[in-house]
């Protein structure tokens, strides 16, 4: 396998299985396995993500409020989740049983094993294991009975 092949990263067009290393010029966050992929994409919805992730980084470099980071996180929480396709069945089944496998160490998810077992780049690892953990803690403090269910198995 080459470097390039090696390096390739799934297609973010949802209908495409490939991967590519052909990246957006305009918001440097997707990737592509065609030009013909990249075009369908654009037309599809990127067109407009594309402007807001730019709008984006262009506030974070000037400085975010707590409200629009949490919008941004989200957002990249979605793009994380179709890029691997994260949210097909089978795959959605194997990540909710390796997130709550208790046999990882201090039941503790690592970008690292999100690499090994889900092909996520380390970024984009540690963005989607944040959000899981925002939402983990979400329903700790809000939900009845999570904090003492996480008790009983040694998680809280």
């Amino acid at each position: 396998m080459s470097g390039t092949e090696q390096n390739a990263r799934p297609c973010s067009d949802p209908d495409c299985d490939k991967k590519g290393n052909l990246r957006c010029a305009g918001c440097k966050r997707v990737w592509y396995c065609s030009r013909d992929c990249q075009k369908l994409h654009w037309k599809k919805n990127h067109k407009k993500d594309c402007k807001f992730y730019q709008e984006q980084d262009k506030k974070e470099a000037e400085g975010l409020d707590q409200e629009e980071a949490m919008v941004l996180h989200h957002r990249e929480f979605q793009r994380i989740i179709k890029e691997y396709k994260l949210d097909k069945p089978k795959t959605a089944e194997k990540l909710s049983a390796f997130l709550s496998d208790p046999s990882h160490d201090n039941g503790q998810v690592t970008p690292e094993m999100m690499n090994k077992e889900f092909g996520l780049e380390e970024g984009d690892a540690k963005t989607f294991l944040a959000w899981i953990h925002i939402g983990v803690q979400y329903k700790t403090e809000n939900l009845d009975g999570t904090k003492e269910k996480l008790k009983n198995i040694g998680l809280a």
